[in-house]
């Protein structure tokens, strides 16, 4: 079918629609048979003098309604739901945007703290208890889809149940205190695995109570347990004492060393853990 035998106010109509030309073109290819070029289409209404609407221009007719959308902070997906099932206007989330940000509308209006006060005791009569205010903000705005700042839940926390904020604070994080009995109670061993690909395996250990370097190698590789156990073993000759404790992760470049310590000092003469917790050497 041929673009004559399609009825001009068809044509209209679809571009008064807001789709591009290439949409319209290929709706009315569908559902139409049409069969001609896009550049024959767009020559068509040029031809024609058919035009499309801006955005702006359309977006006179339903900008109003979406004002209290966007204080209700609905988001663009609704917004855009809404348009097309009323208005027919099917646009993107970024043209959305851009409509918004020429008519200067926010899509969230921050409320006021006495407002979020009210919330917030209303919350509390609910549960009983309040929760942290990390938690209740993000419970808070799914709920009644407003837009509310963190540090106004702290400000109502602080007026309303500050026993409860007291509790909370009360079970932050407490830095532990390392222990150690005295020189060569415990020694720290890791590798720094960063330049390997250069060529330079580094391997370190330090004492843990006096954080005396024991040994600092750099090696083609740090992962060989031959060769971090010979460090060990050059370090009790040089030093002429043997650590009551070593400390490392759970590599096995390690594992010589902790044969070597379990057979002096049972179970115990090695301790493996997570690297986080090995803090002597780490932080070092």
């Amino acid at each position: 079918m041929n673009l004559s035998s399609i009825p001009l106010e068809v044509v209209r109509e679809q571009v008064g629609t807001g789709r591009s030309i290439r949409e319209i073109f290929n709706f009315l290819k569908s559902y139409h048979n049409l069969n001609v070029s896009l550049t024959s289409f767009r020559n068509y209404l040029a031809d024609k003098n058919i035009k499309k609407e801006t955005l702006l221009n359309r977006s006179k007719a339903w900008i109003a309604e979406i004002i209290p959308l966007t204080h209700a902070s609905s988001t663009n997906q609704e917004i855009l739901m809404f348009l097309k099932m009323k208005y027919n206007e099917i646009i993107s989330s970024k043209s959305l945007d851009r409509v918004l940000k020429h008519y200067e509308i926010k899509k969230s209006v921050t409320l006021p703290q006495p407002i979020v006060n009210a919330i917030v005791l209303h919350e509390m009569d609910i549960r009983g208890v309040t929760a942290g205010y990390r938690k209740q903000t993000t419970h808070v705005r799914s709920k009644y889809r407003v837009n509310i700042k963190r540090d106004q839940f702290m400000i109502a926390h602080r007026q309303l149940d500050p026993t409860s904020v007291q509790q909370r604070k009360a079970n932050k994080l407490i830095r532990r205190k390392y222990k150690n009995s005295g020189p060569n109670d415990v020694w720290h061993l890791d590798g720094y695995d960063k330049l390997i690909k250069y060529g330079f395996g580094i391997h370190a250990c330090i004492d843990g109570f006096s954080r005396m370097v024991i040994w600092l190698n750099v090696a083609p590789t740090n992962r060989l347990k031959a060769l971090v156990g010979r460090y060990y073993l050059d370090a009790t000759v040089k030093f002429a004492t043997i650590p009551h404790k070593t400390r490392a992760d759970y590599g096995g470049e390690n594992n010589t060393v902790a044969s070597i310590q379990r057979s002096i000092h049972g179970q115990h003469g090695h301790l493996s853990g997570q690297s986080k917790y090995n803090t002597r050497i780490e932080s070092w």
